[in-house]
């Protein structure tokens, strides 16, 4: 089990070994219904939706899945992500699984 203070927080960085993020997803599109309540939406009005899934970098285990649906008109979002390093050599930038399609996705 791992201590959810060996996730990373705004205001100081993750354990040596805790989990970092390993892959983003970003998609604006209309929100279930019970969100766009509590977000207090007018029927067809769009959310940002920010998921991010952690991983273990030493077993690349995933430990965590955060969603996020944001107001767009009341949030900027801005992805910095780190160059993919050599394996061995600390945990590297974000998957890029979600960005990129698969050869013969369209057949």
């Amino acid at each position: 089990m791992i201590s959810p203070l060996a996730f990373p927080y705004p205001w100081r960085p993750a354990d040596a070994e805790g989990p970092r993020p390993a892959a983003v997803q970003i998609e604006m599109g209309l929100p279930p219904p019970s969100a766009a309540r509590t977000l207090r939406l007018s029927a067809g009005e769009p959310v940002a939706t920010v998921t991010v899934s952690f991983t273990v970098p030493a077993t690349g285990a995933p430990v965590a899945l955060t969603m996020a649906m944001l107001r767009p008109e009341l949030f900027r979002i801005v992805v910095e992500a780190a160059p993919r390093q050599a394996p061995g050599q600390g945990t590297g930038g974000l998957a890029s699984a979600w960005t990129h399609t698969g050869e013969g996705w369209d057949s």
